[in-house]
């Protein structure tokens, strides 16, 4: 379940973090707030994002590759269960 329903991801920190994230979407990644601090960048991996920080002058603080953790899948494959028994119910 985790390996078929779990996203890699990038947890990235910046002393410029408008900046970087300006840039990440630039270059087509999702760009989201990170709950711990910092963006959580999907679309583009761990390397890419600090080829791109380093070829526009821009310090890192952090970059993470990770993946979405079994409470996230979990959440998510409980949420879309949870709305199929709720459009069901208003279907009868």
């Amino acid at each position: 379940m985790i390996e078929t329903d779990s996203r890699a991801h990038t947890l990235v920190r910046s002393p410029e973090p408008e900046k970087l994230r300006e840039m990440l979407q630039a270059q087509g990644a999702t760009v989201r707030l990170e709950a711990r601090g910092g963006w959580r960048v999907d679309g583009r991996d761990a390397a890419m994002i600090g080829d791109l920080a380093r070829n526009h002058g821009l310090a890192l603080n952090g970059l993470t590759p990770t993946h979405t953790s079994l409470e996230e899948v979990y959440t998510a494959l409980s949420q879309d269960s949870a709305e199929y028994r709720t459009r069901q119910e208003t279907v009868r």
